[in-house]
């Protein structure tokens, strides 16, 4: 029979984790200002978690968009332009906001699909991430919009995030949302929605409950976090999805509290949960 894992027993094994943020963690979307104390407090809680850890954030077009007063990109061109402006904006933010609290030691990762999915771009892309460790370094990873097309992006940083700890041999992703992570229907809608703290199973039914790309139940982008969640489980590797509204989330993780997360172990997986 196979051990489930508790909470604590992921929290505990969580040596190396990635975190994915989104642009609506870092950007506020409705007057297009950046969030830079949520920011500032949130990087300072990941050091003091004394683990070693990424970074996959969203943004460059968000950052662009700051730039250019809220102005929309109106076709590909432009979202890859916006992304080429936003992108070193994005950057320089985690630079200057790593400083404060203590390194400036940080790398930029740009990645197409490419470098995460064939070879040999996921052998290089493995090395490269190594090499960061070796030298203390946290990268700060996205795709490079600027160059996708559909043939060679991933899509969204939830399956990028779940990519990127592959490469980098984490034992832990976390996405962080605007919920306390996966519920058994849309709780901003349904006061009777119930609150799941942990997956034993990704079964049909629970990856149902992300809805479709703008179904019901898809807060927070979640069946994106679901399927970064299936792929990342059937590399071994745990998913936290947390909500981060308040920047010590991950603190209070790590402290033991988890009423505010949902946790998919990678026993989850129907080729390990099953057995």
């Amino acid at each position: 029979m196979r051990t489930k894992l508790t909470p604590k027993d992921i929290i505990d094994n969580s040596k190396r984790i990635v975190i994915k943020i989104g642009t609506n963690s870092i950007i506020d979307v409705e007057h297009w200002v950046i969030k830079r104390e949520w920011l500032r407090k949130s990087i300072e809680s990941y050091i003091a978690l004394n683990r070693e850890f990424g970074i996959v954030s969203s943004g460059a077009i968000g950052m662009a968009r700051v730039e250019l007063d809220g102005q929309r990109p109106q076709s590909i061109e432009d979202r890859q332009a916006f992304a080429a402006l936003g992108q070193p904006i994005l950057f320089d933010i985690y630079k200057r906001e790593f400083a404060r609290a203590g390194t400036s030691r940080v790398a930029q990762v740009l990645f197409t699909k490419h470098d995460l999915t064939t070879e040999p771009g996921f052998s290089t892309t493995q090395n490269t991430l190594a090499a960061l460790r070796r030298l203390k370094t946290t990268y700060i990873a996205n795709e490079n919009d600027t160059v996708a097309n559909d043939e060679i992006k991933v899509g969204d940083n939830d399956n990028l995030g779940a990519l990127t700890a592959i490469a980098d041999n984490a034992d832990t992703l976390i996405l962080i949302t605007d919920v306390n992570g996966l519920y058994t229907a849309n709780p901003k809608n349904n006061p009777d929605a119930e609150h799941i703290q942990i997956v034993d199973a990704l079964t049909p039914e629970i990856m149902a409950l992300g809805g479709g790309t703008n179904g019901d139940h898809g807060t927070g982008g979640m069946k994106t976090k679901l399927d970064a969640a299936f792929l990342a489980a059937s590399r071994g590797i745990n998913t936290i999805i947390v909500n981060g509204e308040k920047p010590d989330c991950l603190t209070r993780l790590f402290d033991g509290e988890f009423d505010h997360a949902t946790f998919i172990p990678h026993t989850a997986h129907p080729t390990i949960a099953f057995k």
